[in-house]
């Protein structure tokens, strides 16, 4: 999925010099929330796991995702904070981007600087955070490439959702038996396949919904389905709404 400024909206950004001296409860941010680490070391407990990054690094959380920050050396740390609205790349894991260019952390830093001018800051702010998103995507494309071939397999029918995937094709290009792609699957997005696909086609057309003038039809063919009725049948069962009512709410 890709993440613009556009279909994003920065909340606040906040630089922390001053760490935590003891652990932190745990806690579940309604926005999705990305700490970028300036020096120092940053630790917290996640789905069961402990994350530990350093400089040049950033920790990502989606929206909802029960996290606990550990305790730091508060003299030696330094951090961004950052927490928006908007899409998220297909995962209910954390992610772990190491900013290997520089660019990301330099694009925060800039960004923190112009969201602290307040109003006087604000196009700026607007152009900063569409250059930090594109990097971040970057960063998170090559990540992917690097790692599991279910995730570049979710990260591409995401970019190419028009194409009208389904469970069996993606089982077809994992070249795996089903049962194996099914639980491995399961394993890192948290659901089944189907239940996924329809997930990421249901936020991309509420996106283009919330954000375009595009006809319904189109934006059905768009997110691969093949008419606004199927489109509509998708979103009353996941959201509840019509493709009407999420436009009229954008009114």
């Amino acid at each position: 999925m890709m993440l613009t400024n556009n279909s994003c909206l920065l909340k606040i950004i906040d630089m922390v010099l001053s760490a935590l001296t003891t652990d932190s409860l745990e806690h579940r941010n309604p926005d999705h929330e990305m700490i970028v680490i300036l020096r120092g070391e940053y630790r917290a407990k996640c789905a069961g796991s402990e994350l530990v990054a350093g400089p040049g690094m950033a920790v990502c959380y989606p929206a909802g995702l029960p996290h606990r920050p550990l305790k730091i050396c508060p003299r030696r740390t330094c951090i961004y904070c950052l927490v928006w609205e908007g899409p998220w790349p297909a995962s209910k894991e954390p992610l772990i981007l190491e900013d290997t260019r520089g660019r990301m952390l330099q694009t925060a830093s800039w960004l923190h600087e112009a969201w602290m001018r307040g109003p006087t800051g604000a196009e700026l702010v607007s152009h900063l955070f569409a250059a930090f998103l594109n990097e971040m995507q970057q960063i998170l494309s090559a990540t992917i490439k690097n790692n599991d071939p279910i995730r570049q397999l979710g990260s591409d029918i995401a970019q190419y959702l028009h194409m009208s995937h389904n469970v069996e094709d993606m089982v077809r290009i994992a070249g795996m038996e089903r049962r194996t792609f099914e639980r491995r699957f399961y394993e890192i997005f948290d659901c089944p396949p189907g239940e996924w696909l329809a997930g990421v086609r249901c936020d991309r057309a509420s996106t283009l919904l919330s954000t375009t003038d595009l006809p319904i039809q189109e934006i059905a063919k768009a997110v691969g389905l093949s008419n606004a009725d199927t489109l509509s049948r998708l979103l009353r069962r996941r959201v509840g709404l019509t493709p009407r009512d999420i436009r009229r709410q954008r009114s």
